[in-house]
């Protein structure tokens, strides 16, 4: 069990293996939470970035992966991995999202990184800083939504896949 000051980061367990096997996810509310549960059920060595303390000694009390501290900041991504893992992932709408993005991208040119922001419009900026991909909250409620009516209309698996794929092409394009 790790154990640090809240105002250090602090190291994760160092595990073997591939940087395509180990991520880093920012946030741990419900997106963080499903997020980190999914990888991990599917072999992912996961370390968690959280601002919140309590959340922070849940986390080390149950043997997960946790580094307190801002994600934004060079120290705590180093303390987190970064320069070894394979995926960073934003699963939350983080206030300095391009710096988190530009600094992972310099610690770690291969990394991948995913971001999530709250609106469209923002989605370029991420881009910019160097997200391979941005999901909005915006975006992805847009799609639920059409999935779901054309679902109650009676539409086919392959016209749903079909809207589907339109809907993410269109909002890719939003600016």
């Amino acid at each position: 069990m790790n154990r640090a000051s809240a105002d250090q980061p602090e190291t994760p367990r160092r595990v073997e293996g591939s940087p395509a096997h180990r991520a880093i996810v920012v946030g741990y509310g419900p997106t963080g939470r499903t997020l980190t549960r999914l990888l991990g059920e599917n072999g992912i060595d996961t370390t968690v970035i959280e601002m919140n303390m309590d959340t922070v000694r849940q986390l080390r009390e149950s043997g997960a992966n946790v580094v307190y501290g801002d994600a934004a900041h060079r120290d705590t991504l180093l303390a987190a991995g970064v320069q070894h893992a394979g995926t960073l992932v934003m699963s939350t709408d983080v206030e300095n999202g391009a710096e988190v993005v530009r600094l992972a991208r310099e610690l770690n040119g291969s990394v991948t990184v995913l971001a999530r922001t709250m609106h469209l419009r923002e989605r370029e900026q991420l881009r910019q800083a160097g997200a391979q991909a941005v999901f909005s909250g915006e975006g992805e409620v847009a799609l639920a939504l059409t999935e779901t009516v054309l679902r109650r209309l009676g539409a086919t698996p392959e016209q749903i896949d079909r809207e589907r794929e339109r809907v993410h092409a269109e909002l890719a394009r939003v600016r």
